[in-house]
């Protein structure tokens, strides 16, 4: 049996609300057409009001940070995917912004798919900092340990062929 339309509707729905990744649909005027859960949560977190659909996407970002996502969106309506990371209140975030085809081929909006990268960036950080200090223990070793020990060991060898002479 194939599921109705309505069934199909509220199994998109739960696939759409349970994605742990934010999600956001819109229109060509960048007006909100569709939301997820998580991007309604995240933007009542850090922008501090709830999305409605209709409304458009500028009146919930911040001022300083709009000419560079209208320009990300502009990028996408030209068929680039953008990949667009921007740090928002402590915390690292990675979108990635894609245009929406309707059968004809025409773009017909934006997908708009965000994820929290902070841990990830932490971990580079991390990775980064155990990296320098692999290097500052091998620098040491090579330099200021073995140079000692090589000093003893040749004057060692003197000492050894001076007793061979007598």
């Amino acid at each position: 049996l194939q599921p109705t339309v309505s069934e199909k509707s509220i199994l998109l729905n739960a696939f759409f609300n349970n994605a742990d990744q934010y999600q956001l649909l819109l229109n060509k005027q960048l007006e909100i057409v569709a939301f997820n859960d998580c991007a309604f949560n995240f933007n009542r977190k850090y922008a501090h009001h709830d999305f409605k659909t209709g409304k458009s996407i500028f009146d919930y970002i911040n001022p300083s940070l709009a000419d560079d996502f209208k320009m990300q969106c502009f990028k996408a309506f030209e068929g680039e995917i953008v990949h667009y990371e921007h740090f928002i209140e402590g915390g690292w975030f990675n979108f990635v912004i894609k245009a929406l085809y309707n059968p004809d081929n025409e773009i017909t909006g934006l997908s708009i798919v965000g994820s929290n990268v902070n841990d990830q960036k932490k971990n580079a950080k991390l990775i980064r900092q155990q990296s320098q200090s692999l290097s500052n223990i091998a620098w040491f070793q090579s330099h200021q340990l073995r140079l000692p020990v090589s000093s003893i060991l040749a004057l060692l060898n003197l000492i050894k062929e001076e007793h061979d002479y007598h």
